[in-house]
């Protein structure tokens, strides 16, 4: 083979293979599943309340449903997001903010439904000192936030800075 061929051919391989990996990182589309939704004006005798509830709630006197303070976030369903979200909190806890934002942005990329990639960069550029990114991200991930009472709270928390 020719050079100019040659360097063509591997330039098209590589791209073709990055697209592949790109593919099998992302999850397919339409395959999220809700929770069901129980009907809060049921009695506590009917069969909608004789399954486990979510672990972000907790019954009251009345047998319904009431939010909890201290929810805990659900967790990240792509594993590559949530290893880099994790890395990305580790690197702004020890300032090292340049390499935490390439961090949370990747895992951004990776799960752009994510609405837990938002909130890290909105602390990233909130201990930054950019206020104005900050109220950004927390919008944009307050618009993708699903079934995640902590995280959107903490998200409203964010675009109130």
């Amino acid at each position: 083979m020719k050079k100019p061929f040659q360097r063509s051919w591997l330039l098209c391989c590589f791209a073709s293979s990055a697209l592949l990996l790109n593919g099998c990182a992302m999850e397919p589309y339409g395959t999220e599943t809700q929770a069901p939704i129980e009907d809060i004006n049921q009695p506590a005798s009917s069969p909608a309340h004789s399954h486990t509830m979510h672990s972000n709630t907790q019954a009251n006197d009345t047998g319904a449903p009431a939010a909890t303070d201290d929810a805990q976030p659900q967790p990240i369903k792509n594993p590559a997001a949530a290893n880099l979200l994790n890395e990305a909190a580790q690197a702004r806890a020890q300032g090292d903010y340049a390499r935490a934002q390439t961090l949370a942005e990747r895992a951004q990329a990776l799960a752009p439904q994510e609405a837990r990639a938002y909130l890290e960069l909105s602390r990233i550029y909130s201990q930054r000192g950019d206020s104005t990114h900050a109220r950004q991200m927390a919008t944009r991930g307050l618009s993708v936030v699903r079934d995640d009472p902590a995280t959107e709270r903490d998200l409203q928390q964010m675009r109130m800075q």
